[in-house]
């Protein structure tokens, strides 16, 4: 097997090796270079949908979604610029104003939302856009968690997650233009659905509160729980459990990314 081709670029003035294919983002990443993103997980195939990450090219007057570009050996490229700023500026306040993302009744205005995360970083206190207010439906139907398609962005997350890493492909992008929602089952709902596993890896995935845990909404941020790594006793299996904790009660579980036996990635029984 051929040894992949090792290049060189430079990041923010930073020279940055790396190997043939991978990305501007992973090189950036593994260089401690910081770019912001919500529609790119680790794990996942790149979407480059949310525009967030995206950078400039010198010689190319297009920006490009750092996520899914591949990096070219001697590019010079640039991640923090005052044009990519206001161009990141600019789709924040419209993804805000798109929905009904009304935060203090949000179970993820706890400090663990994306979206409110990179408004945040980026100064945004107000948006010079019309809120468009659509009426989304909302559903509550399964067990364990929830569904509110005011809170969705649309970065396919949950979508990618369970067709990739669950198999499943239960969920889908349906519609056009201002009228996409995410469907379950060609428009069915988490109770009725044929195919849902309930293994929660697309609420464990979603950047947002638009798939939400019913039993941990409103138990504040995680960054104030206690973190017990442990293992799932369910099935002779042992995946690898990341338990979030406060005041000796669960708040939220989620699979361990560093477990060599489910990387992350759990079933209903672990995670509920």
């Amino acid at each position: 097997m051929s040894t992949p081709k090792q290049i060189t670029v430079t990041i923010d003035g930073k020279t940055c090796t790396g190997t043939a294919g991978q990305t501007i983002l992973e090189i950036a990443s593994a260089h401690g270079i910081v770019i912001p993103t919500l529609c790119y997980l680790k794990g996942l195939s790149s979407w480059g949908g949310c525009r967030i990450c995206i950078v400039e090219i010198k010689g190319s007057p297009k920006v490009v979604p750092s996520c899914a570009t591949p990096a070219m050996d001697g590019a010079e490229i640039i991640t923090n610029s005052d044009r990519l700023i206001q161009l990141r500026k600019c789709t924040l306040e419209l993804l805000f104003s798109e929905r009904n993302h009304l935060c203090p009744m949000c179970p993820y205005n706890k400090g663990d939302c994306g979206l409110q995360h990179q408004g945040l970083a980026h100064g945004i206190t107000g948006i010079r856009y019309q809120y468009l207010y659509p009426a989304m439906p909302i559903d509550l139907t399964a067990k364990y968690f929830g569904l509110d398609q005011n809170r969705c962005i649309l970065c396919t997350r949950c979508v990618r997650t369970c067709d990739e890493i669950e198999g499943v492909h239960t969920l889908d992008v349906a519609n056009r233009g201002i009228r996409n929602q995410i469907v379950v089952d060609l428009n069915a709902t988490f109770g009725a659905s044929d195919t849902c596993t309930s293994c929660g890896a697309c609420v464990a995935n979603c950047p947002t509160g638009a798939l939400f845990d019913k039993a941990a909404a409103f138990r504040g941020p995680l960054a104030s729980c206690q973190t017990v790594l442990t293992t799932c006793t369910e099935c002779p299996v042992g995946c690898g459990l990341k338990v979030f904790t406060k005041e000796n009660r669960i708040v939220n579980v989620f699979g361990d990314p560093d477990s060599p036996v489910n990387k992350g990635h759990l079933c209903v029984k672990g995670r509920y």
